[in-house]
């Protein structure tokens, strides 16, 4: 992390806070992984639709500037969040970037270079259909790994099949008649450029065709292609959902470049600054003990032994401790949506006046929840409401007189309740069915203004 203007030092969760608060969330991750419906991220609706306000139009920037901010295959890795910073009229903007493991040159040059081309559309200089390829020949080069890497679901899924049989009946003149509305779905449709070789030879060129041609499957002719391949409205198989996702990529340069035409002053001057990344902390329960039974009788106390049944049941396992030691024993990583919170905690002045973090990929139930509990209001688009055991709880700046972070006791607390309720009702109910994060639900920025989650 960055030198902090907060004249107090950055002070780490106690070891015993931190053990309890990681036993509790791996125990809720083995009983249920997904804590309620996702939330749909603005970047999965169609930028042709988008009547957006001043401050909508910045959020979705900031949605779409960290998407191609997380460059890797495993958008785990390089998972981005971004703020921005804007204080005086005639101050130049900052984007405040965090990444779970850092920025490289390599990446920050290829950013600085989407951001050149924003400032010459900004000045009037180029038009938006000019500067709209430019940044995609950028994207796809900046971000290669991770397109390539949803591509190969595609590639790799049942897709290529049912593709195959679709256009064949589409040839022999089979297809129901809604197909043919729009002459041009034909000649697109042989376009695909999943009918060829694997994406891991693909070139830049053909990516730029893969990321329109999946903006048009998502939004110019979905009816055509999902009836053509037999999928209603709310069928959405695992490749068809990494498809939707490379077409986020056309839909946040549309956002990008929109900024730059509506609201040009914010690109004068803009400059990137990343916030260093804090050190995964690798997190193991001691051999000795029991800490799965000790959890379960502090949280449910006389009904303890047949909780435990029950749990092991629900793990489908006789051994429940092996399991909770196997989900404890993680590398605990601070996420990119953490950092920046730290950050603005030692640097209250550069708080950004729109409490709003950009992030790459939806926010994990955990950073929701913390970000619902903190002073600082800042917010996210969407929430996948998945839990993950390697969540780093934040570090924090004490303030005078207090000797513990009230956003993450809150959120300890209201994790352990929920933990204790589950154990209480959730060990016999049907597990929850897996998200389908592409298309789900409303904007977390529209809808929610308390937690969905817990109670605390």
């Amino acid at each position: 992390m960055p030198a902090s203007s907060n004249n107090t030092s950055l002070t780490e969760i106690s070891a015993p806070d931190r053990r309890r608060f990681v036993i509790h969330a791996a125990l809720l991750r083995l009983i249920e992984p997904v804590r309620g419906d996702p939330t749909r991220t603005p970047l999965d609706d169609d930028p042709k639709g988008d009547l957006l306000g001043g401050q909508q139009l910045k959020q979705k920037f900031l949605d779409s500037f960290a998407l191609i901010c997380s460059t890797s295959g495993s958008g785990a890795e390089t998972a981005s969040a971004v703020c921005l910073e804007q204080h005086e009229p005639a101050a130049r903007a900052i984007l405040r970037v965090a990444r779970n493991h850092g920025l490289t040159r390599e990446v920050l040059s290829g950013l600085e270079g989407v951001l050149r081309i924003l400032q010459i559309v900004a000045k009037k200089e180029k038009s938006s259909m000019q500067a709209e390829p430019e940044i995609l020949r950028l994207v796809v080069e900046l971000d290669r790994d991770r397109i390539k890497s949803m591509a190969e679901k595609v590639w790799k899924g049942e897709f290529r099949d049912i593709l195959r049989e679709a256009h064949s009946k589409l040839l022999s003149g089979q297809a129901r008649p809604e197909i043919w509305t729009k002459s041009e779905f034909r000649p697109w449709l042989e376009k695909c450029p999943f009918m060829g070789p694997s994406p891991r030879t693909w070139s830049p060129a053909t990516m730029v065709v893969l990321v329109n041609w999946a903006s048009q499957a998502r939004w110019d002719y979905s009816e055509q292609f999902r009836g053509l391949l037999g999928l209603s409205r709310t069928q959405q198989p695992p490749w068809l959902n990494s498809l939707y996702k490379i077409a986020r990529y056309h839909a946040a340069i549309k956002s990008m470049v929109k900024l730059a035409v509506k609201q040009a002053d914010v690109f004068e001057g803009i400059q990137i600054r990343e916030v260093k990344p804090t050190k995964p902390y690798k997190f193991h329960l001691p051999p000795e003990g029991a800490p799965l039974q000790t959890a379960v009788k502090n949280l449910v106390r006389e009904d303890w032994a047949v909780t435990m049944e029950q749990l092991e049941r629900r793990l489908k396992t006789h051994d429940a401790e092996a399991e909770l030691r196997k989900a404890c024993k993680r590398e605990l990583t601070l996420h990119a949506e953490m950092q920046l919170v730290v950050f603005y905690e030692g640097n209250p002045s550069l708080t950004p006046r729109l409490p709003f973090i950009g992030t790459s990929k939806k926010a994990c139930f955990l950073c929701n929840e913390y970000l619902l509990r903190h002073p600082l209001k800042l917010k996210v688009s969407a929430c996948h409401q998945k839990i993950y055991q390697s969540w780093m709880p934040p570090p924090y700046y004490p303030a005078p007189g207090q000797f513990k972070s009230k956003p993450f006791i809150k959120l300890s607390k209201g994790i352990e309740s929920l933990t204790k309720n589950e154990l209480k009702t959730a060990l016999n109910a049907p597990p929850r069915t897996k998200n389908q994060d592409s298309t789900a639900g409303p904007s977390l920025t529209i809808t929610a203004t308390v937690s969905i989650g817990l109670r605390s």
